[in-house]
C-alpha cells in the first residue's frame, strides 16, 4: 500500500523569517531568556477583550523557543482570547523592526517560485514607497535636465552616482534595504547592465554586514540569511534548499541530508565593459526633490509647450486636429503631469 505523501514542507524562506522575526523580538527586550518573552507576550494574547486575565495552569509553553529553534510561524499561535502572536506584536508597536521584517517583501523575492521582471518592478515599486525613496521617470529626468537638477538628471550615466545612491540605501540596515538593492541588482542584470549590477552587489553585502552587526547575529541566524541572499537574490538558483544547510533542526542524520550543489546557469560575468541601458538610481527624497516633484505640473506644462512649438512650427493654432496630434506627441515623449513619486 502506497504511504500518504503528508503534508508539503514549509519553504527554507519562511523559516528564514520566523527565526528572524523571534531574534530581533529577542534582542530589542531586556528578558534574558525565551521564557521571559514567553511570559511577556502569552500573557497579552491569553486575555478578553472586556475581561480580566484568565487563569492558565499550561505550564511552561516554550513558544518563543520553538519559533527560533523549530522556525514554527507566529502566526499560528492563538492565544484565548483569539488572537495571534504576530497580530499582538503588530499592534503592539513595540517592535516595528520585527514587524517590517515579517512583512517585508523579501521573503517573495527569496521564495520558492522566480518572480517575473513586470512582479520585480511591482515590489520595487512598493519599496520605495516604503522606504520613502525617489526614482525618477525618463519624463522626470529630462524635465530636471532643464531646470538645472544635474544630479537627478545625469546621474543613470555615472557610476559614481549610483554608488552613492546605493550607498545610502546599504546604510539603513533593513531587511526592506537589502530587497530593494536585489529589486535593482536583478533589473540591472536583467538589462545587461553589469557595471551597474556590480554596484548594487556590492551594496547588497554592505547592508547584510549592517543587519549582522546591528542584530548582534548569532551563526544559525547569520547563515540563513547569508544563504538565502546568495542562492536566491543574487545567483537567481531556486532550487530546493534543505533545511540543513541554513542550520535548522531536522530529525534525519545529517548524512542522508543531499548535498548543497549550486551550479550557475550561465557563467558568472562582471565589470564588462557594455554599454547598456541604464535606468534612474534610487535615491532620498530630499528637499530639492520634493521642490521639484511641487512644481512638476508647471514645468511639465511648459516643456510640452516649446516641445510643440519646436515639432511643429508650421501649425496653425486654429487647426484642433493638428494640436491635439502634437499633444498626443508631446505625451508620448515627456509622459503625463502627473507628478508620480516613482516609475
Amino acid at each position: 500500500m502506497p504511504r500518504s505523501p503528508g503534508r508539503p514542507s514549509t519553504d527554507v524562506s519562511l523559516l528564514c523569517r520566523n527565526r528572524l522575526w523571534a531574534w530581533m523580538i529577542y534582542c530589542a527586550r531586556p528578558h534574558k531568556t525565551w521564557d521571559e518573552l514567553d511570559d511577556y507576550w502569552l500573557k497579552r494574547i491569553d486575555q478578553y477583550p472586556n475581561c480580566d486575565r484568565v487563569a492558565d495552569n499550561r505550564g511552561r509553553r516554550r513558544v518563543f523557543h520553538r519559533i527560533f529553534h523549530q522556525a514554527t510561524d507566529p502566526k499560528h499561535t492563538r492565544g484565548l482570547g483569539g488572537r495571534t502572536l504576530v497580530e499582538q506584536v503588530r499592534k503592539s508597536g513595540e517592535h516595528p523592526d520585527a514587524t517590517a521584517l515579517y512583512d517585508s517583501s523579501f521573503w517573495r523575492l527569496v521564495g520558492p517560485k522566480p518572480l517575473t521582471p513586470a512582479e520585480i518592478l511591482v515590489e520595487m515599486d512598493k519599496l520605495i514607497d516604503t522606504l520613502g525613496l525617489f526614482q525618477a521617470s525618463p519624463a522626470e529626468t529630462s524635465i530636471a535636465s532643464v531646470v538645472g537638477i544635474e544630479h537627478l538628471a545625469f546621474s543613470n550615466q555615472n557610476l559614481e552616482h549610483i554608488r552613492i545612491a546605493a550607498a545610502h540605501i546599504a546604510r539603513r540596515g533593513t531587511i526592506d534595504a537589502i530587497s530593494l538593492l536585489g529589486c535593482c541588482f536583478q533589473r540591472a542584470l536583467d538589462n545587461f547592465s553589469l557595471r551597474e549590477a556590480d554596484v548594487y552587489l556590492a551594496a547588497i553585502l554592505r547592508a547584510y554586514r549592517k543587519i549582522f552587526h546591528r542584530w548582534t547575529m548569532q551563526p544559525e541566524v547569520a547563515t540563513c540569511l547569508s544563504l538565502l541572499i546568495d542562492v536566491r537574490l543574487i545567483r537567481r538558483l531556486y532550487v530546493p534548499i534543505e533545511p540543513e544547510w541554513a542550520d535548522f533542526r531536522v530529525r534525519r542524520r545529517k548524512r542522508n541530508a543531499p548535498s548543497l550543489n549550486i551550479r550557475p546557469d550561465l557563467p558568472l560575468v562582471s565589470r564588462m565593459q557594455i554599454a547598456p541601458r541604464m535606468f534612474q538610481p534610487v535615491v532620498a527624497y530630499d528637499q530639492t526633490l520634493q521642490d521639484f516633484m511641487a512644481d512638476y505640473p508647471r514645468l511639465h506644462g511648459q516643456a510640452t509647450q516649446r516641445y510643440i512649438e519646436a515639432f511643429a512650427p508650421a501649425c496653425r493654432n486654429d487647426d484642433p486636429d493638428m494640436s491635439q496630434f502634437h499633444q498626443v506627441i508631446a505625451k508620448l515623449f515627456l509622459g503625463d503631469a502627473s507628478g508620480r513619486k516613482s516609475s
